[in-house]
């Protein structure tokens, strides 16, 4: 898990310190950007949530960290609804 903002990075380090499951919401798009600040390394993430324009050797690489995935389906009003 990645974040630009130093503050946020401090902000999320504290929640993610009092938590027993950490579950991951990251469009498709996400997987594939990089930062230079980690929030919190692929050891602390117990699931991802993302789309199913992930890529298979890129949810490949979080099952084979253990973590659980879960590809949700977009639909053509889903793609509508982001236009609107």
């Amino acid at each position: 898990m990645m974040e630009a903002d130093p503050l946020i990075v401090q902000a999320q380090t504290k929640l993610l310190k009092r938590s027993e499951h950490v579950i991951v919401m990251a469009d498709s798009s996400k997987l594939r950007r990089k930062s230079a600040m980690i929030v919190a390394g692929l050891d602390r993430i117990n699931t991802i949530v993302t789309d199913d324009g992930a890529k298979a050797e890129e949810l490949e690489d979080f099952r084979s960290a253990g973590i659980k995935v879960i590809v949700a389906k977009v639909t053509e009003d889903d793609e509508m609804k982001k236009l609107a």
